[in-house]
């Protein structure tokens, strides 16, 4: 749920977190009762950053609340094999990139080696994060399909989890 649902227009220092804005079909999704709650937790911990930055909320640069989640093992991508409070290290990392379109389905592989086209990809992804010009939508469909080539490992062999952390820690 994009933070900017839960600021009403035109209010600057006011988070919304059940009457949220959104479309019918996001409705769907957002009325769950696991949903509320993680909602009203994210709005809880951008109130706090807020007042800890002397700003409003509106003011909250949103990526320092995605951070301040996910380093605190708050949920904010599904995962069919990973637990968001397990103790490895790189579940943050996998949680925030997760939100950029770093993966194409629900399951991170954290363990399995990284292939090249998928590394490239990320790298990528990366730099236009950077620069703010990050599609996430093309950058999953472009993780989907580096990940159907049938490419080799990295050049340094290293793991889809470790990567990330790498990836993460230099963000």
């Amino acid at each position: 749920i994009p933070y900017r649902s839960l600021l009403p227009q035109g209010v600057d220092n006011l988070l919304v977190p059940v009457c949220l804005s959104s479309t019918h079909i996001a409705w769907g999704a957002i009325r769950l009762e696991p949903v509320w709650m993680q909602t009203g937790e994210a709005a809880g911990f951008a109130a706090a950053l807020a007042k800890k930055q002397k700003i409003t909320p509106a003011d909250l640069d949103p990526e320092l609340l995605l951070r301040t989640l996910v380093d605190r093992r708050h949920l904010v991508s599904f995962f069919n094999e990973t637990k968001v409070d397990a103790k490895d290290p790189r579940i943050p990392a996998a949680q925030y990139f997760a939100t950029k379109g770093f993966f194409h389905d629900y399951n991170a592989r954290l363990d399995e080696p990284l292939k090249k086209a998928t590394e490239a990809v990320w790298r990528n992804a990366l730099k236009d994060l950077r620069a703010g010009r990050l599609d996430a939508g093309k950058v999953a469909a472009a993780v989907a399909k580096a990940e159907m080539q049938d490419a080799p490992v990295a050049d340094a062999p290293m793991n889809r989890g470790d990567a990330l952390l790498r990836l993460y820690e230099m963000k």
